[in-house]
């Protein structure tokens, strides 16, 4: 995968569902896509292929604050960028033309949120209401759930205790990078959507995707990287498997 660099990556309108004709991800701390007004506004042509829903991870102590998908170049812009990347690609030599649209979860990513409780129950709820706006607006669009760390958390109870089964049944596919949910919630997660539907990137050495808090503050190295070029284009090639693509 070829990411462009930071500094020449062009801002763009987040007023409209982006054509991946024109990737530029890496630079973008927020994304509102799905709130668009043209977002599936009947023209025939404002439905993309695929829309992702993202719940950013907690925000640290200190740290600037970070848009609705985290911080420019962190998790989830390099996520999208390795999925527009490869809706780019093709077996035999042409370009695809697909289009996609990304709406992050706009929630506080309080460090509170993500200790011993079901995260932001308002965040969850708002994935939810994503969700249902975009099988609403878009019947035939690809839905992608997606979260890392604490956003990994809000999708788990978003999916357990938000969403119908009718609205679970829609979801094209799920990844989440580092959940901190714990871990039977996961496997009920999994059981609930169907595994096949679902791609957990979770390092060895992370203990809070683990089950391990204690493990997971001694090692915040590997829960801090999943931002990396193996892990999103991993990531990437599940959802565009999941689309039949």
């Amino acid at each position: 995968m070829r990411l462009p660099s930071l500094l020449g990556v062009l801002a763009f309108a987040l007023a409209a569902p982006l054509s991946l004709s024109t990737p530029s991800y890496l630079s973008q701390g927020s994304q509102n896509q799905l709130l668009s007004p043209t977002y599936g506004s009947g023209n025939g042509h404002s439905c993309p292929n695929l829309t992702i829903i993202y719940a950013k991870g907690t925000d640290l102590p200190g740290s600037p604050p970070s848009g609705n998908v985290g911080r420019a170049g962190g998790v989830g812009p390099m996520f999208f960028q390795a999925v527009s990347d490869f809706l780019h690609s093709s077996s035999n030599g042409t370009v695809a033309t697909m289009s996609m649209a990304v709406q992050g979860v706009e929630y506080t990513a309080e460090i509170g949120d993500s200790l011993f409780t079901d995260g932001d129950a308002a965040a969850s709820q708002l994935m939810r209401n994503l969700a249902a706006q975009a099988m609403e607006s878009c019947p035939n669009t690809h839905i992608t759930l997606s979260g890392y760390s604490l956003g990994g958390h809000i999708l788990t109870h978003a999916l357990l205790q938000q969403m119908t089964h009718e609205e679970v049944s829609r979801i094209g596919s799920v990844v989440t990078f580092g959940s901190s949910a714990e871990l039977g919630k996961k496997k009920a997660m999994r059981e609930r959507v169907g595994g096949k539907k679902v791609l957990e990137v979770c390092h060895g050495g992370d203990g809070f995707c683990h089950g391990d808090m204690l493990g997971g503050l001694l090692r915040m190295e590997e829960h801090l990287n999943y931002g990396n070029e193996r892990d999103v284009e991993r990531a990437a090639g599940f959802v565009k498997g999941r689309m039949g693509l």
